[in-house]
This record gives structure tokens, C-alpha cells and sequence, in this order.
């Protein structure tokens, strides 16, 4: 008895030994996170906030991306990264910019994010960007009810969206996993801040959701050393993962009926060229929401902080407060 189960424990193993070289074989390897360095004077530009997750803290900031990418990132005392030097008093319009890393000027300055621009040309309006790293769409969703709350609405609300932000929205096991390394891997300091976290995304049942932070993703044991396990995660992941271009949509068309509800002029501004956002535009148009395509090729040499960081660049955000600025 003893023999026999010794013979199949020497089998097992040498089969297990043969599937992981085989996978490895095939190009597979053990997990490994990507590394990626975000360095911030003071620390913790980026802080969790109960309602959207992550927030700005207040200050002024000089940032670095993977030592090559230097920018200055001013964020207001409402906790919004200004976009003017001198206050805005005579204005006769409000507006308010949704969107993400991209929307709020990641890797450029203050006075280069398309925002802070399109501020620049126009003294009767006020603007806010309620822009954040890490957002989807949702956040606006939930900011939007708060300020009808609050009465505190502007009279045009404009989102800002990326293709990538469906998988954000939905919260789904992509973005769950790029979120739980890149994010930890970048900001490493800031683990004990984001611990007791909630990251909010949309079910297409139950409106907004959210998940604590400490439930938002884990590596099965063994990944980082096994290709096998490695293999069977990934497989087992894309088995249950969730497009979030439903969630997307449903999003747009509840932030629609609550703009039209308040009488807020909504539209939205599509920032990535690709066709999953060709859907969404689509979309958009077939449910009569107003769309403007200021879309660039996305990351690329040209519009992008390349190499160093994917993130629009200066001449990315000049052509979008161009395009943004037909609005006004």
C-alpha cells in the first residue's frame, strides 16, 4: 500500500515538474508585477476618499514617473487641481470636467493639462476638474448626485472618456488586478492609508457598489513562482471577465436623465481613438446624448509621455482644449 502510494506521489510530481516546463515552453512565467515608480514631494498626492476612492490631497506636489517623466500638480483646497492662478468671479456659466489620469494632466504641469487651458480662454465661465487618477465613470455618476443634493449642479457637465475606463466602471478582474499591483507596487507608502478602503463600480442590478480594498484582488499561492498557477489564474480570469461596456452605457444614460431632470447641458467628450470607443460613440448618438470626438491615437510616440509613461502629453492636451474649446 505504501509502495503504491509512493509510486503515484513520483508520478504526480514528475507530471507536474513536465507541465511546467512544458507551459514555460510555450512563453508562460511565473507572475511577476510590472514595475512602474511614482515618486511624489511631499508624499501621498494621491489619498483614498470614502465616496470615489481616491482623492487629491491638498498641496503642491513635484511628481516623478519611472525617473524620467518631472511634473508640478497644485491641488485646491476643495481638494481639485486648480485651473487658474487668479480666482474666477465674473462668470456667467459653470462647467464641470469628469474624467481620469488623463483628464487631469498626469505627467504634464499645471498650466499644460488641457483643463487648466481651456480655463485660460475663456474669463466669463468657471470651470472645475473633478478629474482623479484611477477614476472611471462612476464617480461622476455618484459626484452628480451629491450635488443635486448639495445644490451645487453646473450648468454643463462634460465627461471626459477613455476606452479603458468600461473595465473601471465594471470593476472587473483587469482592472481589479492592475489596480491591486500597479498601484501597491507604484505607491508602496501609502499600503497603510488604503487599507481600510472602498473602491465604487457599477452592477447593472444594484446601481453603485462598492468593494473594500482588502477584498479587491488576490494572487493564488505559488504565482510568483509557478508558470502553471500563473496559467490557471489567468485562464480562470478571463473566464469571468466582464467587458463593462454595459455598465458604461447605463451609466451615461442614468447621468442623461439626471442632467435633463436639473437642466445641465451634458456631453460627452470621447479622449481615446479605438473601436471600443467607436461603440460607445455610437452608442451615444442612437441615445441622443451629445458626443464630441476629440479622440488621439493613444498611448503613442507622438501624443504620449513615451518612454517613460503612457500618459498625454503636452501636445496631446494643446489639441484637446483646441477641440474641447468648439464647445464654447
Amino acid at each position: 500500500m505504501l509502495k503504491q502510494l509512493g509510486n503515484i506521489l513520483i508520478i504526480a510530481t514528475i507530471t507536474l515538474i513536465l507541465l511546467e516546463v512544458t507551459i514555460r515552453l510555450c512563453g508562460v512565467r511565473p507572475f511577476r508585477t510590472q514595475s512602474y515608480d511614482i515618486q511624489s514631494n511631499p508624499q501621498f498626492c494621491l489619498i483614498p476618499n470614502e465616496q470615489y476612492g481616491f482623492g487629491l490631497n491638498i498641496g503642491e506636489f513635484d511628481i516623478s514617473i519611472n525617473k524620467g517623466v518631472h511634473y508640478h500638480a497644485t491641488h485646491s483646497p476643495d481638494s481639485l487641481r486648480i485651473l487658474t492662478t487668479k480666482p474666477i468671479t465674473n462668470f456667467n456659466k459653470k462647467v464641470d470636467i469628469h474624467g481620469c489620469s488623463f483628464t487631469y494632466g498626469m505627467s504634464v504641469d499645471d498650466t499644460v493639462a488641457f483643463p487648466f487651458l481651456l480655463q485660460q480662454q475663456f474669463s466669463d465661465i468657471r470651470f472645475r476638474s473633478f478629474a482623479i487618477p484611477g477614476f472611471g465613470n462612476v464617480q461622476a455618476l455618484i459626484r452628480l448626485e451629491e450635488q443635486i443634493k448639495n445644490d451645487d449642479l453646473p450648468d454643463t457637465l462634460i465627461i471626459c472618456y477613455a476606452d479603458f475606463h468600461d473595465e473601471r466602471n465594471a470593476l472587473n478582474c483587469n482592472y481589479r488586478k492592475s489596480l491591486y499591483h500597479g498601484f501597491l507596487n507604484a505607491n508602496a507608502e501609502v499600503l497603510p492609508l488604503f487599507a481600510q478602503s472602498k473602491i465604487p463600480f457599477y452592477d447593472l442590478k444594484k446601481g453603485v457598489q462598492y468593494c473594500n480594498w482588502n477584498e479587491l484582488y488576490h494572487n493564488w499561492q505559488g504565482r510568483a513562482y509557478s508558470a502553471t498557477i500563473n496559467s490557471l489564474q489567468n485562464a480562470f480570469e478571463q473566464m469571468q471577465l466582464r467587458q463593462g461596456k454595459a455598465e458604461t452605457h447605463q451609466i451615461l444614460l442614468k447621468i442623461k436623465a439626471l442632467c435633463q431632470q436639473n437642466k445641465v447641458q451634458f456631453i460627452v467628450a470621447t479622449i481615446t481613438k479605438n473601436e471600443s470607443t467607436a461603440y460607445t460613440i455610437q452608442f451615444c448618438k442612437q441615445q441622443k446624448i451629445n458626443i464630441l470626438d476629440i479622440g488621439l491615437d493613444l498611448p503613442s510616440e507622438e501624443f504620449s509621455s513615451l518612454p517613460y509613461d503612457i500618459h498625454p502629453n503636452e501636445k496631446a492636451h494643446r489639441i484637446f482644449e483646441k477641440r474641447l474649446r468648439t464647445l464654447f
